[in-house]
């Protein structure tokens, strides 16, 4: 089983409903009832201070104010993270949800339970807030992808949406907004020569 074959379907799921698509999510903000009620705490304006970042760069070291390395006990304290399950066709692991203005980053663990001790074995970032290298953004289309990373590479379309690996971009799955019904089997296609233009990115996950 390969990361993308674990994880482009969540992925797609997740970035239809923060894009907007007429889907409940699984994964609602939670508004503080008392939040104008009572001044706010020196930990809940830390937590502000994440959630409201701007554009957080998401790299393998870090996602805006998170560093990938850390324990994600340290982390949930830090940026008012919430405990979540990650859940993948084959398979669902423990991890913490962190929400940025238009950003769910999502760190978690290949366990059978969360470890708050621990880093996250792996990251998910979903959405349009975020910039990968270059100033790229977390749904930039294919042609937008290309004309920085170039289209050296390999994909899948196992399940249903099309997760590419980039040589250029290393360690990163990107999972776009079309399906096998639209670009085919990616894996017996040379440089994802299928891929259309318009593609949009929904997400990204990495180790």
């Amino acid at each position: 089983m390969t990361f993308a074959r674990s994880f482009s379907g969540v992925i797609g799921a997740a970035a239809l409903i923060i894009l907007g698509c007429d889907r409940p999510s699984a994964e609602p903000r939670q508004e503080s009832l008392a939040a104008n009620a009572a001044p706010a705490s020196p930990g809940s304006r830390i937590a502000s201070a994440c959630s409201a970042t701007v554009a957080p760069r998401v790299s393998r070291d870090s996602i805006g104010p998170i560093d990938t390395r850390s324990p994600l006990g340290a982390l949930k304290q830090q940026c008012a993270g919430t405990d979540t399950t990650y859940s993948g066709p084959e398979s669902a692991f423990p991890g913490v949800v962190f929400h940025f203005d238009s950003l769910l980053v999502i760190g978690f663990q290949y366990s059978d339970s969360l470890d708050l001790m621990q880093p996250a074995s792996a990251w998910a970032a979903i959405g349009c807030g975020g910039r990968l290298a270059d100033n790229v953004s977390t749904c930039a289309t294919w042609q937008d992808i290309v004309a920085v990373f170039g289209r050296s590479g390999s994909g899948t379309t196992e399940d249903r949406w099309a997760s590419v690996t980039l040589e250029r971009l290393a360690g990163f799955e990107l999972t776009f907004d079309v399906t096998f019904e639209e670009v085919g089997s990616l894996e017996v296609l040379p440089n994802l020569e299928s891929m259309p233009a318009s593609a949009k990115l929904l997400g990204v996950t990495f180790k």
